[in-house]
């Protein structure tokens, strides 16, 4: 999810999303689509090629992610991200103040940008022939969305869907008294947040599992209702770690808190409960380079929930296979 938001921070504001079940024994499914989409869509070039590409000659150029489904991982879900010259250029310039700019290099190329593109709107004219550019391209007719009007969506459970959101940054007057106020050169940037249908679901889920747990007079059922509390908590801390999703999770929580009160005038600990803590999302490093480590690092994690370093997925699926018996026989 990072990686999508990253990607769209950078212009890639067309996209198609592929959802593939694999048939086949391991990842051998997979890898043959992944092969036949590299080759049609030059997935293999080198970022000084991509760049040259883009810029010079103004052609599209593709990205693709992969994503493994969380609870069925024979169900791989492929985003694929075109850039194009007008989308890259759009980017460099829209919501960039000049004035901020420490590179007088990058400054002098946005206040080009801005009088080249000064007339420049993402009409449904221009989505069309861009589209149309990018299809003429690759020699292909896929179904793209546009980004700025069809955000991607993102299921990460059967009831918790997540979308990326271009979302406007707070401005801060200025105070001479107090100069610890933020500069930024750009007016936004990319997040993710939970869908309408998603917060009200988790909002719900929160009312009836809290009551339930306040409102339970058996105390043989008084512990599992505690416990579904705190696996729905737990869910809201695990993907509440995006700025506006974080902002979410933290009224989602504070709502939660507020009606144990009311209906129990008791806290998080009184009732045995840890209290709710949400953490931003580090910067996440680079997972696989390739999918049969992508496929033996998801096969290690399935069976132990633990990680494995890197190396030892790098040495094939067979070699996982062994280190997950010899852990689930001790």
């Amino acid at each position: 999810m990072q990686r999508l938001a990253d990607h769209a921070s950078n212009g890639a504001y067309f996209y198609a999303e592929i959802t593939y079940i694999n048939d086949d024994v391991g990842c051998s499914g997979i890898k043959r689509l992944l092969e036949k989409l590299t080759t049609r869509y030059f997935l293999d070039l080198s970022t000084r090629q991509r760049t040259y590409r883009l810029n010079k000659k103004k052609l599209p150029i593709a990205t693709l992610i992969v994503q493994q489904d969380l609870e069925n991982e024979d169900k791989y879900y492929l985003y694929l991200l075109i850039t194009t010259y007008k989308s890259s250029c759009y980017n460099e310039f829209h919501g960039v103040d000049a004035n901020k700019l420490v590179s007088k290099t990058h400054r002098e190329k946005v206040i080009s940008l801005k009088k080249e593109f000064a007339d420049f709107k993402w009409t449904v004219n221009e989505i069309t022939a861009q589209v149309d550019e990018i299809c003429k391209f690759f020699d292909e007719r896929e179904q793209y969305l546009f980004m700025l009007n069809a955000p991607p969506i993102v299921t990460v459970s059967k009831k918790i869907n997540l979308e990326l959101l271009r979302e406007n940054h707070k401005k801060y007057a200025f105070n001479s008294k107090d100069l610890d106020y933020k500069q930024r050169s750009k007016t936004y940037s990319w997040t993710w947040r939970y869908t309408k249908n998603t917060e009200n679901y988790l909002k719900n889920e929160l009312f009836n599992r809290i009551n339930k747990l306040v409102s339970q007079k058996k105390p043989s059922l008084v512990e599992q209702n505690r416990i579904s509390v705190a696996r729905m908590i737990q869910s809201i801390q695990v993907w509440s770690v995006f700025k506006a999703s974080r902002s979410q999770g933290g009224k989602l929580l504070h709502f939660a808190h507020r009606f144990l009160l009311s209906k129990s005038f008791k806290t998080w600990t009184q009732v045995e409960l840890d209290e709710p803590v949400l953490n931003y999302l580090p910067r996440l490093q680079v997972y696989a380079d390739s999918i049969e480590e992508y496929y033996a690092r998801r096969f290690y994690w399935s069976h132990l929930t633990q990680e494995i370093p890197r190396e030892e997925a790098q040495k094939g699926i067979d070699h996982v296979i062994k280190l997950v018996s010899v852990n689930l026989c001790e």
